[in-house]
């Protein structure tokens, strides 16, 4: 059956293109879903499509060190494999979880026995009994948010849950009750090493050394360091889905697009998810919610020691440095204060040579006294770029041609300070997410590779593809896909240096160009590109004022999402709200689409 709505002609199914059968609908994106949209991907939290009538198994690579930026603000690094959504709620579950019986991972002392059995543990003995625990590396400093699930089975009475955290110790004692609860408590790192989570009947740990079971399940711990909101999130399980699993293609990781509204009081946590929608008040994310999907090309943080300030890497001349003095742009105390003992002070790190190419250098920065200029440097003082500090961190940067970077900054004002973190540079016109911590060596990101297999999902015949795209960047070099089957299949991308307020399409033969539209730099934007009787690029829902022909096939292979299709031309920016439609709308029907 084909379906219109504002002269909007579109398919349920491939099989329905002939179909002259008509019904009406809202073309509102999500009244669309399933109305002539082959492929309909929010890719905000989860890379599983609401629709697709191909297959809807994602394929991603990347197994590289990167980080991603939450809606605080905050830098969160992310693991082997993880699909980034930047502006989200990342949740991960540092613990395997004893949901469904599962405990695995987990370690039983028995003095003299016990047993676990389903979501239960036995306690056998008397006296000096059974602990039960989990053990998990830590960093001295970092706070964490310790939540289970306990009750009574057999055993009443109290139950012992400790959790050496470093050195700190926290023993609290739990009354057992008859409807399993949700228990929840935080504590902070005072060394780093081993943290043992668990139970403990022991009457020397202060357990009560009663024999029975108890019910244990939905064990979760989160690194919560910096976070203004430190309640025990949803849980989330380990071991028991299979890919995609929460949606970031590994296991014990979730995204949301919603505060965290769980509340505790006494220790016992409340349930109130999901909370509040993210909005434009949340960073990275506008009215619509988080950008989406982060994709970027490889990179190389060329700034050795880039959160040890006071390392022999770097040169400092009548400036104070002070490592690990302030709370960092990821919530850890990992920040520098610079303080100049003279006027223009300066710290300086030589990169060495790299040949003539495109340079960017910067850091997160904010004020700390005085009210100064602040300035950065890539050629070792000769010039310097001024920049913008405040009281709250700010990522800066500059950029320049030259074969031999020496890095730094200076303070031009005596007994001014800043705090800094993050230095990062790397061989390109402006600077991508932040590489983690790097020491003696630069430290390498590896290209985002996420696509889905195109049969079913997009005709050549004719179709149109719609996004919402945004970049870091205000021109690209070298050419920046945005959806595309191999380079002779770009549905949307950008040229090589084209400014971030236009888009193409190419199907191998032909190529169009939209209009000048709204930035997507930091602002995510509506663009579109149609083919069938002709090749149209769109953004902002206005049309190429001159189609280009267009030869009846869009590229081959896979959907490369932000890449070709083939782990090049990366766009370095996010993505969301893709739609693939089975037939070429015209401009009045793309520009109803959403913007």
């Amino acid at each position: 059956m084909t379906v219109v709505s504002n002269s909007l002609v579109v398919a349920r199914s491939v099989d329905d293109l002939n179909d002259q059968t008509c019904v009406l609908i809202d073309p509102h994106q999500t009244a669309l879903r399933g109305q002539g949209v082959l492929f309909d991907l929010p890719l905000q939290t989860t890379v599983v499509p609401n629709l697709s009538f191909g297959s809807p198994t994602a394929t991603f690579v990347n197994a590289t060190p990167r980080t991603v930026l939450d809606f605080e603000g905050l830098i969160k690094p992310v693991l082997s494999g993880e699909v980034r959504f930047k502006g989200a709620r990342r949740v991960e579950n540092l613990l395997i979880p004893v949901s469904s019986g599962d405990f695995s991972g987990w370690i039983g002392v028995t003095t003299p026995s016990g047993t676990t059995s389903g979501n239960t543990i036995t306690f056998t003995g008397a006296g000096n009994d059974w602990r039960f625990s989990q053990n998990i590396t830590v960093t001295s400093g970092e706070e964490f948010t310790v939540s289970f699930t306990t009750g009574q089975g057999t055993k009443t009475g109290t139950i012992q849950f400790r959790d050496a955290t470093g050195n700190t110790s926290l023993d609290e004692t739990i009354t057992l009750l008859a409807t399993p609860t949700r228990y929840s408590f935080t504590v902070t790192a005072t060394s780093s090493g081993n943290a043992t989570i668990g139970f403990d009947n022991r009457v020397s740990s202060g357990g009560d050394g009663i024999a029975g079971s108890i019910i244990c399940d939905n064990a979760q711990i989160e690194n919560v360091t910096g976070q203004a909101n430190q309640n025990p999130s949803e849980v989330v399980s380990v071991g028991v889905l299979s890919s995609p699993f929460h949606g970031a293609m590994v296991d014990g990781v979730l995204y949301a697009k919603t505060a965290n509204a769980n509340t505790v009081s006494s220790n016992i946590v409340t349930d109130n998810n999901p909370g509040a929608a993210f909005d434009a008040t949340d960073s990275f994310n506008d009215a619509d919610g988080p950008f989406g999907y982060l994709g970027e090309s490889q990179s190389q943080n060329l700034a050795l020691h880039n959160r040890t300030w006071q390392d022999i890497v770097w040169s400092a001349t009548t400036m104070t440095v002070s490592d690990n003095s302030e709370v960092g742009a990821d919530g850890r105390t990992r920040a520098a204060t610079l303080t100049a003992t003279a006027g223009n002070a300066t710290l300086i790190q030589d990169l060495g040579v790299i040949g003539s190419t495109a340079n960017s250098w910067g850091m997160y920065i904010k004020r700390k006294t005085g009210t100064g200029d602040i300035d950065l440097t890539l050629d070792g003082g000769s010039t310097w770029t001024t920049v913008t500090t405040t009281a709250a961190f700010t990522r800066v940067q500059t950029g320049q041609t030259l074969a031999n970077p020496d890095i730094g900054i200076r303070i031009v004002t005596s007994a001014d300070a800043v705090i800094v973190d993050f230095g990062q540079a790397e061989a390109s016109t402006f600077l991508s997410s932040t590489i983690p911590e790097t020491g003696a060596t630069p430290v390498t990101r590896n290209i985002d590779e996420l696509s889905y297999l195109s049969a079913g999902n997009i005709l050549d015949a004719q179709g149109t593809a719609h996004a919402e795209i945004s970049s870091v960047w205000s021109s690209h070099t070298p050419t920046a896909m945005v959806l595309a089957r191999g380079v002779t299949g770009r549905i949307l991308y950008s040229e090589n240096n084209e400014p971030s307020n236009q888009i193409r399409a190419f199907d191998g033969a032909n190529i169009t160009t939209s209009p000048v539209g709204t930035s997507f730099q930091n602002a995510p934007q509506s663009v579109a590109s149609t083919w069938g009787d002709s090749l149209t690029a769109y953004i902002n829902g206005d049309p190429d004022a001159t189609p280009a022909a267009y030869d009846g096939t869009m590229g081959t292979g896979a959907i490369g999402v932000l890449h070709t299709n083939a782990g090049t031309f990366a766009f370095d920016g996010t993505i969301r709200f893709i739609q693939i439609f089975s037939r070429e709308l015209n401009s009045s029907q793309v520009g109803a689409l959403p913007r």
